[in-house]
């Protein structure tokens, strides 16, 4: 789930129980002076226009001396969400300064490695009166702070970094760029700002995962922000092992490949974008950066799909094939259909799915703030070329934490965060389905259109009503009513959407067109086969329809035997998941999540030695999946080989420090082996 992405840490002093876990150095003014490159701010200039507008978005600071060989990268970074970090967001300034309230000023040190590392290292973050109108308060992240770091402390994330800011070298010359040869060493200019950290995504990590400890939460240790583990345990980065959908050949996409695309100078060279273009629509707008606000757009549009899918009753539950679930069962289920174009009757109660399902996002969508980004659908039922008709717009795409009165936190506030009481955002693997139950005799268009549009659209806005008024009531007064408007009203994206028509019978009944053949449509049966499969336990069986058309319309492939295979674990019939995995495997041999199902058929029955040479091989097609080497621990465990669960619950802890599972395994394996002493220490960090 989303909280704050303030960023915690451990002291600078010891006084500080709060305080970041960046370590920068040098720090006070000279820390400053380094980071800001040399810049010396218009401090007047700067008061000025956060007086105007709230925020400071002048000439950029901190990056003077790289723009003078590198101005289209620093124009790029002037745009970006990575500028506009601190107090020159008022979207988070007002979080911020409410947190300060509620937890005292040098708790907010916890915010400042990764938010305000300008006002961290001087520790003017600590002071009780912060002036938003200074420079550094403005700054954001300038180029020295990504192109500084030298080392992040794992992947706990909190601000884990270590930033030396030491002095930079001059680039070379053009006369000693011509001598140099193709063989020789970087350049002492380009070995510090470009170390090879900064292609990793562990440097993302030190940022973009959050833990808020009990001296944020004033209660216990709970989960923030995380988009680094969604993303390490995804197929985007290679793992993903229950993912039905597999690549022969998988690409891995870091964090950079997606949000640091490759963009061509002028001069024809290529370089990552430092644009870092996410999901930060409001940024732009409140800037009135159109370039910015149409690049997110962009970028999100089909990021995840939207398929309608209507439930009607049939005669027969799809086309004829072998499967282990007899055809009494498959009698009386509603029959999925496709078509572009459906027969309905004007009193009809139509039961529609609204399919999602996650095409680009290497981790869940929405994300980052997870809780105060507003996802939503929204269907409709209406005659064709009118606006008025039926419409939903309740189901949310996101995270709901509250506080300790089970209250929703609406002010991204995570210091009062105590659970999370739903999660809908959509996995980057698996499909989502959200269903609704459409009365037409509620509407009376029914009684006279001939055809009726059914729409879904899947919508995107980075914060809520709620939460713009909020913040944008922390502004000065003497904002300027323009720059005030774009705040409260950050701009609605279309993500996705889909449409069917609906035909209405007329005097002679009308056949609905039939159904899709070819291409991908077998994906599009198994997407909703998967949605319903992962679904409410009473109602996976409608799964099966649709499942069965995509094995009937790809009976060479893996996936729809997966699919299957998944829907017979949801029922309990392991045989049934073990029928269908050694289908899958016939097909593909080194599908990771027909091992996956194999071995949890096997563990679910308690036969853990037949479970395992499947979990044995899944761990070694997907080495670094912290679920396939928890559930290797325990079937290792369990078959008396404690040293090899002791192996394998180290290796998730290597990977995730904080991983109950891992540290529950490894207390287990050291019972086994009788290292009492350290049994105990292992269950005091479980």
């Amino acid at each position: 789930m989303g909280a704050l992405s303030l960023l915690l840490g451990w002291p600078l002093r010891a006084q500080a129980p709060s305080a970041s876990l960046a370590k920068i150095s040098p720090t006070g003014a000279a820390g400053l002076a380094a980071l800001l490159s040399g810049d010396v701010p218009d401090k007047k200039g700067v008061a000025q226009a956060v007086q105007r507008q709230g925020f400071y978005a002048g000439e950029p600071l901190g990056a003077g001396d790289c723009s003078t060989c590198h101005d289209e990268i620093a124009a790029q970074w002037a745009q970006s969400a990575h500028r506009f970090a601190s107090f020159n967001n008022p979207y988070y300034a007002a979080s911020v300064e409410q947190f300060r309230r509620q937890r005292g000023a040098p708790a907010s040190r916890f915010c400042a490695g990764c938010h305000d590392p300008l006002l961290l290292v001087d520790d003017t973050i600590a002071k009780t009166q912060l002036s938003r109108q200074t420079p550094a308060a403005q700054a954001g992240l300038p180029c020295l702070i990504c192109h500084s770091i030298r080392d992040c402390q794992g992947t706990l994330g909190n601000g884990g970094y270590v930033l030396r800011a030491d002095p930079v070298p001059p680039p070379q010359t053009e006369a000693e760029r011509k001598q140099a040869s193709l063989s020789a060493p970087p350049s002492a200019h380009s070995q510090r700002l470009r170390p090879a950290l900064l292609g990793q995504p562990e440097l993302c990590a030190t940022c973009h995962k959050v833990g808020l400890t009990p001296e944020v939460t004033g209660a216990e240790w709970l989960r923030g922000q995380n988009d680094y583990d969604g993303w390490q345990l995804s197929m985007a980065a290679g793992q993903g092992a229950a993912a039905v959908y597999r690549p022969q050949t998988l690409t891995v996409k870091r964090c950079q490949d997606c949000h640091m695309p490759l963009e061509t100078l002028r001069s024809g060279q290529k370089v990552r974008s430092h644009r870092f273009i996410a999901a930060n629509s409001a940024l732009f707008h409140l800037r009135g950066d159109t370039d910015g606000e149409q690049r997110t757009a962009e970028f999100l549009r089909d990021a995840v799909s939207v398929d309608l899918v209507v439930m009607q009753p049939a005669e027969e539950a799809g086309p004829g094939s072998k499967t282990s679930l007899s055809d009494t069962e498959r009698s009386g289920l509603p029959r999925p259909r496709l078509a572009s174009r459906i027969a309905v009757t004007p009193s009809q109660q139509l039961m529609v799915d609204v399919v999602l399902r996650n095409r680009r996002v290497g981790h869940r969508f929405p994300s980052g703030t997870n809780d105060s980004n507003e996802v939503w659908l929204e269907v409709t039922v209406a005659a064709a070329g009118q606006h008025s008709g039926l419409r939903d717009a309740m189901h949310l795409v996101r995270a709901q934490p509250v506080n300790e009165h089970a209250q929703p936190l609406a002010t991204r506030d995570p210091q009062n965060l105590r659970s999370v009481i739903y999660d809908t955002s959509v996995a980057p693997a698996d499909p989502q389905v959200v269903r609704y139950q459409v009365d037409l005799s509620e509407l009376p268009q029914a009684k006279t259109a001939s055809e009726l549009v059914l729409k879904a659209r899947l919508r995107y806005r980075k914060f809520g009503a709620d939460y713009a008024r909020f913040a944008c009531a922390e502004l000065p007064k003497t904002v300027e009513e323009t720059t005030r408007q774009r705040c409260l009203l950050p701009p609605v994206l279309e993500v996705a959407s889909a449409e069917r028509t609906l035909v209405l019978h007329g005097p002679k009944p009308l056949s609905s067109e039939p159904e899709p053949q070819g291409g991908a449509v077998w994906e599009r049966y198994l997407d909703h086969g998967l949605g319903l499969a992962d679904g409410l336990v009473d109602q996976v069986s409608e799964a099966t329809p649709s499942l069965l058309l995509a094995q009937a319309l790809a009976p060479n492939r893996a996936e729809p035997e997966l699919g299957l295979a998944r829907l017979a674990l949801a029922l309990g019939r392991m045989e049934d998941v073990l029928l269908h995995t050694s289908q899958a495997l016939q097909r593909r041999a080194d599908h990771p999540a027909a091992l996956w199902l194999t071995a949890q058929a096997h563990y679910r029955t308690y036969h853990w030695a037949e479970a395992r040479p499947a979990i044995e091989r899944a761990a070694e097609l997907v080495p670094k999946d912290r679920n396939v080497l928890v559930l290797l621990a325990r079937v290792r465990g369990l078959c008396g080989d404690a040293e090899g669960a002791l192996q394998a619950a180290d290796q998730v802890l290597k990977l995730d420090p904080e991983s109950e599972d891992g540290h529950h395994q490894r207390l287990l394996a050291l019972r086994d082996l009788h290292r009492e002493a350290e049994a105990q220490a292992a269950e005091q960090r479980y």
